[in-house]
């Protein structure tokens, strides 16, 4: 993901439509993204047929689902020129692409879909994905002089050709590692010309090109641009996890040689994304989307739609305020901003909790991205934010979906306890003691709605004294004993947070989770009243509709990964 944002031209940016999507977008978005979503939702249950038993396909929206668009899977960049020839050298591979996606789908729900290689080379000395370079791109094998390579390098050259096969079989070309993630690594990739959802794309720009009778002359250069930007869009996200960490439940070894028990589950997560947007999908598009899992002997693939381009929350935030300090972008529109997006999150968390029983259990400011997340330098050199910014919950490899009759979501999941912040895990987590998954979700966004709104973390290690008692005047003291107005006050924060913005942060960030504010609370809080009675029907509605599809669906989910607490 990109460490700064683009500066945008201001005259390319629209205000919000007024139409009752439960997050408005430009009118001129909203055909093609659309479009998108119902190719996606169309491709997954053409690729897996066992997706058309008792669901109901993303593409068929109903007239009660508001018609918020799904980011375009539009590139950003062309092939490489190693991709071009990778594409070249495995043509035949390619021509029998659809073939084996329809070929490789199994009967069984819990079953895996692709069909995995005959033969994959086991090397548990390789650190993650290093098939594939952020850097190079793609691995080639050198053999004009195979006894000057050393074993070491040879047998990664060729795990990394492998993997160009596997990837081309199921219909993907990949581009370039994004980063490593704790037991695997995140690749981005592009559909090739065979996969199903490319053609169904291509099929409907020829139809509105048919239908668009005017007509542009363009110079060579245009031409070439244009083409290049044809063939640049189609990229998607893929994850890799090793399959022996994820049976294990750990981590890849760090620096010191140390694994960590992890919660993740990339099998569980194909399914729960499979649940949210495939089978099911919220009021607007703010969960990443599903497109396909395959696997190697070795590791798993998890296809979701492209995020390699989004910035996360963190760092749309820093650079925020760093426009703030300088004087570029004023607080009142900021807070504005940060009103409109932690609406859209704590929307789709209710639709989450309250309609489909799913925790999320990972929710964090580099957990979230941001699409159309750009500064606009107005003439007078201060600084606006694209009012059509989008927020998107991108992890689900901790979460857990819990039965309808199950009220109470105790949860005893405590292996991400492990991490580098503190903040984000709520005091029964932390004690290790039975907790709401819920809850637990609360906590998380009032952490979060404290670093949006001052730029900093409450806190990022416990401040503890020597009677194991916060340490007065830090900001776990202040979440601890309900001291968050005076710890504003002495760390001249309290310019960056209105009082309605106060009351709801400190509603989340209460330590009795009997008492804190759930998802449904949230939505009806005075911070919210515009919003919510601009919305209250649809989701109201959206709801019922909701429980009417997961009642047609009970006979798949008989078979459904179900989180249970036998405690």
């Amino acid at each position: 993901m990109s460490d700064n944002l683009p500066i945008a031209n201001p005259k390319v940016l629209h205000a919000p439509s007024t139409d009752e999507s439960i997050f408005a977008a430009p009118e001129e978005h909203q055909t093609r993204s659309l479009k998108i979503g119902a190719f996606i939702g169309n491709v997954v249950t053409t690729m897996n047929p066992v997706l058309n038993t008792g669901a109901a396909s993303v593409g068929n929206t109903s007239p009660d689902t508001p018609s918020a668009p799904l980011r375009p899977l539009i590139l950003q960049q062309s092939y490489t020129a190693q991709a071009q020839a990778t594409d070249v050298g495995l043509n035949v591979i390619r021509e029998s692409d659809s073939e084996t996606k329809q070929n490789g789908a199994e009967a069984d729900y819990g079953q895996l879909v692709a069909a995995s290689p005959d033969s994959h080379a086991s090397l548990n000395d390789l650190s993650p994905c290093a098939s594939c370079s952020a850097e190079d791109g793609f691995p080639f094998l050198n053999l004009n002089d195979d006894a000057s390579i050393p074993m070491g390098e040879l047998l990664m050259q060729l795990t990394g050709v492998e993997e160009e096969v596997l990837f081309a079989q199921n219909g993907y070309a990949k581009i370039k590692k994004q980063r490593d993630i704790l037991q695997g690594a995140l690749i981005q990739a592009a559909l090739t010309r065979n996969h199903p959802l490319r053609k169904m794309m291509e099929n409907d720009d020829e139809n509105d090109s048919s239908v668009n009778t005017k007509t542009e002359s363009k110079d060579e250069e245009d031409e070439e641009q244009a083409a290049d930007e044809d063939e640049s869009a189609y990229h998607v996200t893929v994850k890799k996890c090793d399959k022996v960490l994820v049976a294990e439940q750990i981590s890849y070894a760090d620096d010191d040689d140390m694994h960590f028990c992890v919660d993740d589950n990339i099998v569980k997560e194909r399914k729960i994304l499979e649940y949210l947007t495939i089978d099911n999908y919220p009021l607007s598009e703010n969960i990443v989307k599903f497109i396909d899992f395959f696997q190697s002997d070795d590791d798993y693939y998890l296809v979701m739609e492209d995020m390699a381009n989004d910035v996360t929350l963190k760092q749309f935030v820093e650079i925020a305020h760093q426009h703030i300090k300088d004087g570029n972008l004023s607080k009142k529109e900021y807070q504005k901003i940060v009103k409109y997006i932690f609406w859209q999150i704590c929307a789709v968390v209710h639709w989450l909790h309250n309609d489909m029983h799913c925790c999320v259990m990972a929710l964090k400011m580099d957990t979230i991205l941001l699409e159309n997340a750009d500064f606009v330098a107005n003439p007078d050199g201060r600084m606006s934010i694209n009012p059509c910014i989008t927020a998107k919950l991108a992890d689900f490899s901790k979460a857990e979906v819990f039965q309808m009759h199950d009220t109470r979501f105790r949860c005893m999941k405590y292996r991400h306890n492990i991490t580098n912040e503190p903040q984000y895990l709520c005091p029964k987590l932390y004690s290790e003691q039975i907790y709401d998954a819920r809850a637990c979700d609360m906590w998380c966004l009032g952490m979060i709605l404290f670093q949006m709104a001052t730029g900093k973390p409450l806190y990022e290690e416990l401040g503890i004294n020597e009677a194991d008692s916060p340490k007065y005047g830090s900001g776990y003291w202040a979440v601890m004993t309900a001291q968050m107005k005076v710890y504003l006050a002495a760390n001249n924060l309290t310019k960056f947070v209105n009082a309605k913005m106060l009351s709801i942060m400190c509603a989340l960030l209460v330590v009795d989770e009997t008492q804190r504010m759930n998802a449904n609370d949230v939505l009806k809080h005075a911070w919210f009243k515009a919003y919510y009675q601009r919305y209250q029907v649809r989701i109201q509605k959206k709801s019922t509709k909701q429980a009417e599809e997961l009642a047609k669906q009970q006979a798949k989910l008989k078979q459904f990964p179900y989180y249970f607490c036998a405690y």
